[in-house]
């Protein structure tokens, strides 16, 4: 029968320590060039490296590498915009030519600037022309407000899709 080793339980080494893949009598030995950059990146090679987890990107960086989604109805948004953008500013130009040639008339009824050539117009035509001028008016504030509140559905749907976007990545 072979006799049975026994292992010693106290060591000078600790557990957690690893050991070293060269001797201590290698610093002091003269290395050449080339034998010292391959025992260097040996050392950089055996080295335990911490892991480090970076932050997740945040919504505007995803947002800056995303691909465009392909839509007809995009293309359509910008031109109708800009459309509405010129119906409103011909409306306001309609509006102002009108009122110089038939006088403004105040939503108390005065009218403060009118020209004296056109004062044998009847109070009725006046009266219409004023109506058409208000209507004018109306219809030119409402178009700016629905542009506002179109921006504003748009802008409020992107930050949506943001966070639909930025919700997925968490997954």
């Amino acid at each position: 029968m072979k006799p049975v080793q026994h292992l010693l339980t106290t060591s000078n080494k600790s557990a957690n320590v690893p050991e070293l893949p060269f001797k201590k009598g290698l610093h002091n030995l003269p290395l050449s060039p080339k034998l010292r950059e391959k025992h260097n990146a040996k050392l950089i090679h055996d080295r335990i490296e911490p892991m480090v987890l970076r932050s997740p990107p945040t919504g505007e960086s995803i947002v800056r590498y995303a691909l465009p989604i392909p839509s007809s109805k995009t293309k359509d948004l910008l031109p109708e915009e800009a459309m509405i953008r010129k119906v409103i500013k011909h409306l306001k130009m309609v509006v102002s030519t009108l009122e110089e040639t038939y006088g403004h008339c105040d939503e108390n009824g005065e009218e403060p600037f009118v020209k004296h050539e056109h004062e044998e117009l009847s109070l009725s035509a006046g009266d219409d022309m004023n109506s058409f001028l208000m209507c004018c008016s109306q219809f030119a504030a409402q178009l700016e407000e629905t542009l506002k509140e179109e921006q504003n559905i748009l802008e409020s749907l992107f930050k949506w899709f943001q966070l639909q976007v930025n919700q997925m990545e968490e997954e």
